[in-house]
């Protein structure tokens, strides 16, 4: 048997290994990554990317929406009663067993335009981060949206982490801009 011949032996034992055990402990990738909600989810990108431009917001939610979630949202460093952003989950669309194509917008409730603007996303199970994504703008002016759509793949590694931590998620989209930063977190149940 040649060396090359035992790699692939051994890879192809731990695939399907991981496989079968993922199966025997009852992961369903489809259930655990079901969709983030309209308060913090998706910023970023592991699997792909489409953008789709700036757009309006209007709130509305098409698609999934999950089992259950608690979300805190922290308003900005400004001290100001109202937030700084808002962010909504407008679609999520199937793109395979374990992908969801899921469409977000970030929309300035600011006075004055918002310079040097990140949205970072990571998505966790017990301290252990499973996805993570971000996007940057120049410029957001006032009462601007900024509309992407990004692809959140998990694996069954990952299902099986979201399993052993008694199906809950953490979703935490933290957006930063010059003079400013807010953060959207949401605990959520999705297995």
């Amino acid at each position: 048997m040649t060396s090359k011949t035992a790699v692939f032996g051994v890879v192809l034992l731990v695939v399907t290994g991981g496989l079968a055990g993922a199966f025997a402990l009852g992961v369903n990738p489809i259930d655990i990554i079901s969709s983030p909600t309209s308060n913090g989810s998706v910023g970023g990108d592991t699997g792909g990317t489409s953008d789709t431009g700036d757009t309006a917001s209007d709130g509305s939610s098409t698609g999934d929406t999950g089992s259950s979630s608690e979300t805190d949202n922290s308003t900005a460093d400004s001290g100001s009663d109202t937030p700084s952003f808002s962010f909504v989950v407008q679609n999520i669309e199937e793109c395979g067993t374990t992908c969801r194509d899921v469409t977000v917008a970030a929309t300035n409730q600011m006075d004055d335009t918002a310079t040097n603007v990140e949205v970072e996303t990571v998505i966790s199970a017990d301290g252990d981060q499973l996805w993570t994504g971000t996007e940057s703008f120049t410029e957001v002016d006032a009462g601007e949206s900024k509309t992407r759509t990004k692809r959140v793949k998990l694996g069954y590694l990952e299902a099986a982490k979201v399993q052993n931590n008694d199906g809950y998620i953490t979703v935490t989209t933290t957006i930063t801009w010059d003079g400013g930063e807010q953060t959207f977190s949401e605990r959520r149940k999705v297995a």
